[in-house]
């Protein structure tokens, strides 16, 4: 039996908030292996109706001009949509992001809601479960920054919406290599 090739697409949102029935969408990064070496880099600022809080300028970097002159979600979701449909969706508390994404018309099919985008065959990995099992038990926290510094991932504009994607993608390749590590069978 011939294996499946999985698709692996890094994920990650900046957002006005932490609710996604409150908040929104600021800046989504997509980033695409070709080659675990090679990366194809997706990014866009969005545009939001809420003014930015300097809470969310500060630990983001983007600005409120930025976010006024950026495209809207609606005109952007069906090129998102078409980045990672199919593929297993990586990112640090990826469910944070897919339900941003999921208030915002990007939908499975299961929901029954009319949608802008349907995805029935994207999965998703989350690197901070992944974390809670394979990381080591003295880390401060399992933030993505803490696992970056400790596993030696260039992370050098976190919180940015491309680098944590990326990042999520190195952590993956790192966590893989540990699984191979202890057992090559798995």
């Amino acid at each position: 039996m011939a294996s499946q090739h999985i698709r692996y697409v890094g994920l990650d949102l900046e957002t006005t908030g932490l609710d996604h029935r409150n908040h929104e969408i600021i800046e989504i990064g997509i980033v695409t292996p070709i080659e675990w070496a090679e990366r194809e880099i997706y990014t866009t600022v969005v545009h939001a109706e809420q003014p930015l809080t300097q809470e969310i300028i500060d630990i983001t970097g983007i600005t409120q001009a930025e976010v006024d002159d950026a495209p809207d979600i609606h005109e952007i979701i069906n090129e998102v949509a078409d980045r990672i449909d199919g593929a297993c969706i990586v990112g640090h508390n990826i469910r944070f992001d897919t339900e941003f994404l999921a208030s915002n018309g990007l939908r499975r099919s299961a929901d029954g809601d009319e949608t802008i985008a349907i995805l029935d065959n994207t999965t998703e990995l989350d690197t901070f479960t992944l974390a809670q099992v394979l990381a080591p038990i003295h880390l401060a926290s399992l933030s993505l920054t803490t696992l970056s510094e400790y596993y030696e991932i260039t992370h050098t504009d976190a919180h940015r919406a491309w680098s944590d994607a990326a990042a999520s993608l190195d952590l993956l390749a790192k966590f893989e290599w540990e699984i191979e590590s202890i057992s090559p069978t798995l």
